[in-house]
């Protein structure tokens, strides 16, 4: 007699990452590093980078909460050409 559940893998398609690269950031949205960049420095997306104690190099993280919340904020077009 079986007492535990058959271990089934996840479906991570449907995971939503909480942080990610610049490279995950033109994955998901299809905005460029450099943008991210010039969007982080004028306070509309928020980014962390993570290094060693002493390390030169890091790794910059973005909130992609903050990335699609930039986007949905952002006006939407189609209204512009209805007026």
């Amino acid at each position: 007699m079986m007492t535990t559940q058959e271990i089934k893998p996840a479906n991570i398609g449907e995971i939503k990452p909480e942080f990610g690269t610049s490279a995950d950031v033109r994955k998901y949205f299809g905005i460029k590093k450099g943008t991210l960049y010039n969007l982080h420095k004028c306070g509309k997306v928020r980014g962390k980078v993570l290094r060693v104690t002493g390390s030169f190099k890091g790794v910059r993280l973005w909130d992609m909460a903050s990335v699609r919340g930039f986007i949905l904020s952002q006006p939407d077009e189609s209204l512009a050409l209805c007026e």
